[in-house]
């Protein structure tokens, strides 16, 4: 939600048609949509928009995690192949896509980039909790910079000491200058696959680069 705006995932809804003045017609298994809900003046919701990819592929789960900051929003589709986010912008109640961000081509074929997203100002944070440059699903964030009218791809974001089926990236929460990286499958000491919470903070904005301030772990919670 943000504001007046409530954005909703359907990842295993059917329709094939993307048009936002169409409804449903199950024609794709999975393909998934997002549904834009705005509060009227009387307090009731109304829907504004039905997303769908430009190409809505079976299984490919768009709308496994949504993120909206005012009039853009980002879609994460994590099994369009590699996964794929998906970003929108409204102007006077129509949403139209913008942008469509991919993962690099070394994180492996199946990185479930779209895992999960987070959006804040001009910076789009995107989860890709199996990508595996060093070993299997350890996983990873990028983060993408809105520069004039375009988004470019600034960084990659690795756990510290990723380790195999961490999952790094299954969940992000971007606010203002600080980023949060989930590795739900990582293993601290002594506590089984009880996950972890890497805490990025923003470096210099010429350098656009984001450095690891600490691990945060169940037994000493943030």
């Amino acid at each position: 939600a943000s504001g007046d705006t409530l954005v909703v995932g359907a990842p295993f809804e059917d329709g094939s048609v993307r048009s936002t003045a169409h409804a449903p017609d199950d024609g794709t298994k999975d393909s998934g949509a997002v549904y834009v809900f705005v509060r009227e003046p009387s307090g009731a919701l109304r829907q504004e928009a039905y997303l769908k990819a430009e190409a809505p592929r079976e299984n490919a789960e768009f709308g496994w995690s949504v993120a909206s900051d005012g009039d853009r929003l980002v879609v994460g589709s994590n099994l369009d192949g590699s996964g794929s986010a998906h970003v929108f912008e409204r102007q006077n109640g129509a949403w139209s896509r913008v942008k469509v961000l991919t993962p690099d081509a070394v994180g492996g074929n199946t990185q479930q980039f779209g895992a999960a997203v987070a959006l804040a100002g001009d910076t789009i944070a995107v989860g890709a909790s199996t990508e595996t440059t060093l070993s299997t699903e350890r996983g990873a964030i990028y983060i993408f910079e809105r520069g004039t009218g375009d988004y470019a791809s600034v960084v990659k974001l690795k756990a510290k000491t990723p380790g195999p089926l961490d999952w790094f990236g299954s969940a992000v929460v971007l606010s203002n200058e600080m980023l949060i990286g989930v590795a739900t499958g990582a293993i601290p000491s002594g506590l089984a696959s009880s996950g972890v919470l890497h805490v990025f903070m923003r470096g210099k904005p010429s350098t656009c680069l984001w450095r690891g301030t600490t691990r945060c772990r169940p037994t000493s919670p943030c």
